[in-house]
């Protein structure tokens, strides 16, 4: 009989891509426990670790449990690379808001011979504000304002810095796949990984698993394996496992339906106004605004076609900040066209109603 006395790779292909990868920013949308977080503890280790150009390793997870569970894989990997590094231990800073309010902020440090450590810290974006190093944000899609957090990430990058964001999906109207679909599109220059379950099973994680428990698996092929995770996640599977977020999270228009209407070339038009404006006489407001419709508007709506039925829809902004009006032309085949986009800040609220009435005298067979 022949035996394999080769030794496996302790990291496997997927998990290796991840740590190789370079990047500043790196996003990962994977399945569910396929050890995304541990091999990136991995990863943190070898940032904070060495004696020359070590780094900060920060982490952020939206529960104790899951922050506490990869300080505890950090302590296994220095253990595993016989690096110089203390106990895991808790510390508790102070955090000051906006508003002057402090709270005590509890977090998991590990501290290395190189003078650095690895700091998990509340998912907050106030608490890695001021900080430097490779942060990490996990199952970002569950955070509550991962659009703050990755803001206040980016400032990593200036003196060096890695960002890494590593999610399951939670929706396909969530920040993480709005990120995603950026990073696709080419809106967004970041590195992106995508794992299914059976990517990971492609690349040995049975094998993996199979190893680790030994005798207490009880299914003794991958098939089989396979198809009983596939079955206790039941209609969960393609978001959980194959990466397919799913539709409908509380939004009556997601952004797939958005998307799938917006169309290029159409003429945005915008005004703003400085806060003095509004000091003026009425007459001159009326006047100025006016003049303004005549040479900007009138040419834009003299471009409709007087046979077609038009309509009208407005986003009205009560606080000084943005007023949207959108025409719509419906054409013959009953499709709406939008001829122009009128944007409108820091206007007075009566020259939004003479914008807009200027608008609407204006539209052929305004119908609504």
């Amino acid at each position: 009989m022949e035996i394999n006395l080769q030794t496996p790779a302790v990291l496997l292909g997927y998990q290796q891509r991840w740590v190789a990868d370079q990047s500043d920013v790196a996003v990962w949308e994977k399945s569910r426990r396929i050890g995304a977080s541990w091999c990136d503890a991995s990863d943190s280790v070898l940032m904070a670790s060495p004696a020359v150009d070590a780094m900060d390793a920060l982490y952020i997870g939206y529960s104790e449990d899951m922050t506490r569970e990869y300080i505890d894989d950090c302590a296994m990997w220095a253990k595993a690379y016989s690096v110089a590094a203390g106990e895991m231990n808790e510390t508790v800073f102070e955090d000051t808001d906006e508003n002057g309010d402090t709270k005590n902020i509890k977090a998991f440090r590990i501290d290395f011979a190189s003078g650095r450590k690895i700091l998990a810290l509340s998912s907050r974006p106030r608490s890695i504000r001021g900080k430097q190093g490779k942060v990490t944000i996990d199952e970002a899609a569950f955070h509550d304002d991962l659009p703050g957090l990755i803001k206040a990430a980016m400032a990593m990058l200036i003196w060096g810095g890695r960002v890494r964001i590593i999610s399951s999906h939670s929706g396909d109207a969530n920040p993480f796949n709005e990120l995603v679909n950026d990073i696709r599109a080419g809106k967004l220059p970041y590195s992106l990984h995508r794992t299914t379950f059976d990517d990971a099973l492609a690349d040995g994680l049975y094998e993996r698993v199979k190893l680790i428990n030994g005798e207490r698996l009880k299914e003794k092929t991958q098939a089989e394996w396979r198809d009983k995770i596939y079955s206790q996640y039941g209609d969960n599977a393609a978001e959980e496992l194959d990466v397919i977020p799913s539709q409908g999270s509380g939004r009556y228009l997601t952004r797939m339906m958005i998307e799938a209407c917006m169309q290029a070339g159409i003429p945005v038009v915008r005004l703003t106004l400085q806060d003095a404006f509004t000091l003026h006489p009425s007459f001159f407001r009326e006047a100025e605004v006016n003049d303004w419709c005549e040479s900007i508007l009138d040419p834009l709506l003299l471009k409709l076609d007087p046979l077609l039925d038009h309509y009208f829809g407005e986003d009205f902004a009560r606080n000084g900040d943005l007023t949207v009006i959108a025409p719509l032309e419906q054409s013959r085949t009953l499709d709406l066209r939008t001829p122009f986009m009128l944007e409108l800040r820091n206007v007075p609220f009566e020259q939004q109603k003479q914008i807009l009435f200027y608008i609407l005298d204006r539209l052929p067979r305004f119908r609504a």
